[in-house]
């Protein structure tokens, strides 16, 4: 038996086709996708993590003098907390911190610190003669000598001075600074490096609760974006129980929602019916017998051709169509869900607006105001107990995580806590919206499936899903260009400035992910219109 001439180049034919629409359908998810991974913004540090980093970017103070690590070995230690394998806990945080306050004249002694002016913040050497340098240096090592071999050595005192930097974002703690009323140096000072406890002013006059409320702005927290309260479209703030609100003409109203009650009930709709069309017009071409499993088959034309001839074109049109849609509903939706409710965009956004250091302070003047006055004239030191800045941050973010995820928040160390709003918001989103985009989606995978099926040509289907993916990036980038000239943040006023800076960063966000997937998708529409070239060529 003879084969018939040119199969073994048909078989060929057959699986490049093939493989052709497999990476297809893999880019299609891969495109939606992939940009949220791109932008992605969380490094592997955890609260945990943060802690020690607060405390290895400090100043130390030993024995009337202040020191800071070099920039190396705290770049060691980052690298180090940043590995995959390396996820301290509580317990593990708080020993290495503990062992840091304890150890401040070893890493004089080795080397791994090195002294400073406390008001330049500069090296020693910089401001000091070579032989007050040498005097110093002479005088640190019969100290360290005096403490190591005496059996009475004097109380080691470590002092940390908080900088109160964005530790998730950046290794250099001189990029921001603090006006904190703590000492003459503003400097933290840790009695005891076993306790997390700090010593702080119990009476304050109004201009040191003025020097209080406010803290330092950072280059690019963006509030000179922020528009006049009279000029505003809308205001945004908290009311007395920590509630976000939005006050527009049309009134005030608590947010708690992302959509009002029609807008969800219309996207339920347009994606149960994207799912409809997808699976009716797969039904249809099945029990028309429009859909081509081997083409060898069906090289020759059979009886009711014309028909189905109309039937597949009619499918071509309505999935191509019903595809865009498939595709630009799951592509918005994921720039929106990733900048809203990714934990570590969330992190890095409060960090950056300075959230933790307003409700440090918001912390630091309650404490102040809950001293009774009798208290105050029993008292003879007009000092009282309160958490360091690096220990408050600790607690601040275990609560915040514990609230994304919707536990218990347990002792509760926020005034306000940002968290809340944003978990109803992410709350709602999953109920209401996310099955109906997860059930979009799917319609897309049966569209694709469908329109490369539906036809013995394969280059039509290819054509028709490439159209699709092409077409749906251009209008996602469209939207996402008019989304960043429209400069929706410069129309909002908010208060206090964190959370100002908070709505830019999530508008922001929100912009470029919108761009990225427009980009990614268009992308890969016009590598598709490639595919479908070169394989019309070979079925010619």
């Amino acid at each position: 038996m003879h084969k018939k001439p040119g199969g073994g180049r048909q078989n060929t034919m057959k699986c490049r086709k093939l493989i052709v629409a497999i990476s297809l359908l893999m880019i299609s998810v891969i495109s939606i996708f992939a940009p949220r991974y791109l932008v992605r913004a969380e490094s592997g540090i955890n609260g945990n993590e943060a802690w020690v980093i607060a405390v290895v970017n400090g100043t130390f103070e030993y024995n009337g003098r202040y020191y800071r690590a070099y920039s190396g070995y705290i770049g060691q230690v980052c690298e180090y907390l940043n590995r995959d394998d390396v996820d301290l806990d509580e317990g593990q945080a708080a020993n290495a911190v503990s062992y840091i306050y304890r150890h401040v004249a070893d890493g004089i002694a080795e080397g791994y610190i090195y002294e400073i002016d406390i008001e330049s913040g500069l090296p020693i050497e910089d401001v000091q003669t070579t032989e007050e340098v040498t005097e110093t240096t002479t005088e640190l090592s019969t100290e360290i000598t005096t403490l190591d071999n005496t059996t009475e050595a004097t109380t080691e005192k470590a002092v940390v001075t908080e900088e109160l930097t964005n530790f998730e974002g950046t290794t250099d703690p001189d990029e921001f600074g603090t006006e904190l009323p703590t000492d003459e140096h503003g400097a933290f000072i840790v009695p005891n490096p076993d306790k997390d406890i700090i010593k702080y002013d119990k009476v304050l006059d109004d201009a040191s609760m003025e020097e209080l409320a406010k803290y330092d702005k950072k280059k690019d927290d963006g509030i000179e974006d922020r528009p006049d309260e009279e000029k505003a479209d809308a205001k945004v703030g908290y009311d007395e129980s920590g509630d976000l609100y939005i006050e527009t003409k049309d009134g005030s109203k608590k947010i708690d929602k992302l959509f009002p009650e029609w807008i969800k009930l219309s996207i339920n709709i347009i994606c149960i019916s994207l799912f409809a069309v997808s699976v009716i017009m797969l039904i249809v071409s099945l029990f028309t017998k429009c859909i081509v499993i081997n083409e060898k088959k069906h090289n020759k034309a059979r009886k009711g051709h014309s028909k189905r001839r109309k039937i597949r074109k009619c499918c071509r049109r309505v999935l191509t169509i019903a595809l865009v849609c498939e595709l630009l509903i799951p592509a918005i939706a994921g720039a929106v869900s990733f900048a809203m409710f990714r934990k570590g965009t969330i992190m890095q956004n409060l960090n950056k607006g300075g959230y933790f250091r307003y409700e440090y302070m918001n912390y630091l003047a309650d404490s102040v105001k809950d001293v009774s006055a009798e208290k105050l004239e029993k008292d003879s030191e007009d000092k009282v107990d309160v958490l360091s800045y690096e220990v408050f941050l600790f607690k601040a973010k275990n609560e915040i995580s514990k609230t994304l995820n919707g536990g218990n928040a347990g002792d509760k160390i926020l005034k306000v806590n940002a968290a809340r709003n944003v978990y109803d918001i992410k709350h709602e989103f999953v109920i209401d919206l996310l099955p109906a985009i997860i059930l979009t989606f799917v319609g897309a995978f049966i569209s694709i499936i469908t329109l490369y099926l539906v036809d013995g040509r394969r280059s039509r289907g290819v054509k028709c899903i490439a159209f699709s993916l092409a077409l749906a990036g251009l209008l996602i980038l469209i939207t996402g260009i008019v989304l960043i000239f429209t400069k929706l943040h410069t129309k909002i006023y908010a208060e206090p400035d964190y959370l100002y800076s908070f709505i830019r960063e999530v508008i922001l966000s929100i912009n470029r992910s919108v761009v990225l997937e427009g980009v990614f998708l268009l992308a890969t529409g016009f590598i598709g219109l490639g595919l479908y070239r070169s394989i019309r060529k070979r079925e010619e």
